[in-house]
């Protein structure tokens, strides 16, 4: 299946193709554009129970003998209209933001798959990100999707859309 604008990883593509079938069982005609609104819909910039407030990133030397650059990461976000900060380390933003997600709200997840390209051309231009999650406990995975001019925010994006959509599926099991 392909959409304008999204070049879907496989594993997500398999993904969608999925909800995608459910939908059109649903439709009683199929007009053109409807795969991509849904994939908008359902994967990009998934803001809800999570929502991302702003964040901060400055990027240094790690203590310790390797030296490595790090990134430090601030994040402001609520959840279910609770504010809330996180601060977390890494070899890069993501390693940071799942860090700062871990030590300050307990949530076990690890990311497993990640990729982005460009969507728009010009002085307009944006990134489509692409990330898988592993929630540690339940063992669900998704993927979620971030779009932004800023490579960093389209990433930061898609870790909380795949979030949300974690909490979707786990809230969905509770009721069965």
């Amino acid at each position: 299946m392909r959409m304008r604008d999204y070049r879907l990883p496989d594993r997500m593509q398999l993904e969608f193709e999925r909800l995608w079938k459910e939908e059109a069982l649903k439709m009683t005609e199929i007009a053109s554009g409807q795969a991509r609104d849904l994939f908008v819909r359902e994967y990009v910039n998934v803001d809800a129970p999570f929502s991302l407030l702003d964040y901060t990133m400055t990027e240094g030397k790690a203590r310790g003998k390797k030296r490595r650059k790090k990134a430090f990461l601030n994040v402001a976000f609520s959840y279910a209209g609770e504010v809330m900060e996180a601060q977390g380390e890494g070899s890069g933003p993501l390693e940071a933001l799942t860090n700062a997600m871990i030590s300050s709200c307990g949530i076990d997840v690890r990311v497993l798959d990640y990729s982005l390209h460009g969507v728009k051309d010009g002085a307009d231009a944006e990134v489509a990100a692409y990330l898988q999650l592993i929630d540690g406990q339940t063992g669900y995975m998704t993927y979620g999707a971030g779009q932004n001019g800023n490579t960093v925010m389209a990433s930061i994006l898609a870790f909380f859309s795949a979030l949300n959509r974690l909490e979707r599926k786990q809230s969905q099991a509770d009721k069965v």
